[in-house]
């Protein structure tokens, strides 16, 4: 996996779920994120599990503006290690 920054804008209503019978993680939560280059704009899957999806659930929203530090898997999703409101002024 490679190390990834992101700022970008919450596009999707943020879906929390949780793991049953699961000796790795305990919850889940899953959004897309758009970000501009230029013209250009990209739509990615985030991810995160556990401590940080409970924190993104409680405070993040569809609309939210984030910087984000993660992992990209092969499936060019990205798993979220960090996340903060980007804040616009």
């Amino acid at each position: 996996m490679n190390v990834c920054y992101l700022v970008g804008k919450i596009v999707t209503e943020p879906k929390y779920d949780f793991f049953y019978n699961s000796k790795k993680h305990i919850s889940i939560i899953q959004f897309d994120l758009e970000n501009q280059y230029e013209k250009n704009i990209t739509k990615v899957k985030v991810k995160a599990y556990d401590e940080e999806a409970d924190y993104i659930y409680q405070f993040f929203s569809k609309g939210d503006w984030v910087n984000i530090l993660g992992w990209l898997n092969q499936k060019m999703e990205i798993t979220i290690e960090e996340i903060e409101r980007w804040k616009l002024e």
